[in-house]
């Protein structure tokens, strides 16, 4: 109620100001233009340009919600006084909503069941070193096949895949708990990088054959934008240089996990939003499950400013996602992410 007042009095103060019925439509006119020429702009900004140009890099990190803010009073302002702006208020919101703040709407509405019959349900979740038992419950309702956590403490429990029909492995800080064996497991991190980071390649054995599987969590920029909001002078460097650093790694594992071949799944913490320069150049090989096959935003992290998607399931060509979402707060910033992913067609040997 307190922001619709507030909304009443900006617009008629807006209207005295202007004093003349023609000067208020020019103004309403104006703004309206104005806010999507700065959208588009800002859109064209952060498409080329984040995680290539620091400012860039904390827009796409940051509060993006923000830049929604606007739409609805000059909404408003518009169907009041000058209808004919809506237009450019609609081509503005399209730009707000999808490609900067990441708005996903599934547009297969009715796809045919593959032939081959075998699908895999995928959850992955960083823990933050939280308590397991809220994500027990989460797995335990959700029934994946394959579950990918990262940032496990190693002191924790293992209430949800203590039972016989899982199969887990540890390395690091990565847990991997799959109903298919473990046939191998290779830690590709410490073949290619130094911390922080950490990559595990997996092989399970399914009812169809071997599926390559990778557990994920590429360097965060986390401690550089705190160090960013306290103006630490270093801060700016430090948070391109993560950017190189997470680049770095994705042109490692992208490559990597290519020549595994169509049948590679991908999960975890990339640490990178929607809209990244690193996600389109290294991973857009793969298939984004929330992008293909989820609705609505889709956020994994959340803090009390920011919600941002920045968890992943990716996966080769010869899988398609039926559906994926996000699942609820399981005590850590991070929400799990699940995805049911279906296989096309076995390649060919």
């Amino acid at each position: 109620m307190a922001v619709l007042l507030l909304l009443f009095l900006m617009i008629y103060g807006v209207r005295v100001a202007c004093k003349t019925p023609q000067r208020l439509r020019r103004f309403v006119d104006v703004a309206c233009w104005l806010y999507g020429i700065a959208s588009a702009v800002l859109w064209l900004i952060v498409r080329e340009t984040a995680d290539r140009w620091w400012p860039a890099t904390v827009f796409l990190f940051g509060p993006c919600w923000l830049w929604s803010l606007p739409l609805l009073p000059l909404a408003v302002a518009a169907a009041w006084v000058r209808r004919q702006a809506l237009w450019v208020l609609l081509a503005a919101a399209w730009i707000v909503l999808f490609p900067v703040l990441g708005l996903q709407v599934p547009w297969r509405l009715a796809i045919p069941h593959s032939q081959s019959g075998q699908r895999i349900r995928v959850l992955t979740c960083n823990l933050h070193r939280q308590d397991a038992g809220a994500l027990a419950a989460v797995v335990a309702a959700t029934q994946p096949d394959v579950v990918a956590i990262q940032e496990w403490s190693g002191l924790q429990p293992l209430p949800a895949f203590g039972r016989g029909d899982w199969h887990c492995s540890v390395v690091g800080e990565l847990l991997l708990a799959s109903r298919f064996p473990i046939l191998k497991v290779d830690n590709l991190a410490v073949q290619h990088w130094p911390e922080p980071g950490e990559a595990v390649r997996y092989e399970l054995e399914t009812p169809g054959g071997r599926v390559p599987f990778i557990n994920l969590r590429l360097a965060s920029p986390h401690p550089q934008l705190e160090d960013l909001r306290w103006h630490s002078p270093t801060a700016p460097a430090e948070l391109q240089d993560n950017s190189l650093l997470r680049l770095q790694q994705s042109r490692i594992i992208g490559r990597y996990a290519e020549d595994l071949g169509r049948l590679t799944m991908l999960a975890g913490d990339f640490n990178t939003p929607q809209g990244s320069v690193i996600l389109r150049q290294c991973w857009s090989r793969f298939a984004n499950a929330f992008s293909t096959a989820g609705c609505g935003f889709g956020h994994t992290y959340h803090t009390p400013w920011v919600s941002t998607r920045i968890d992943q399931i990716l996966a080769g060509s010869a899988w398609r996602c039926r559906r994926c979402w996000v699942g609820p707060d399981v005590g850590s910033p991070h929400r799990p992410l699940i995805a049911d992913l279906e296989i096309l067609a076995r390649p060919g040997n």
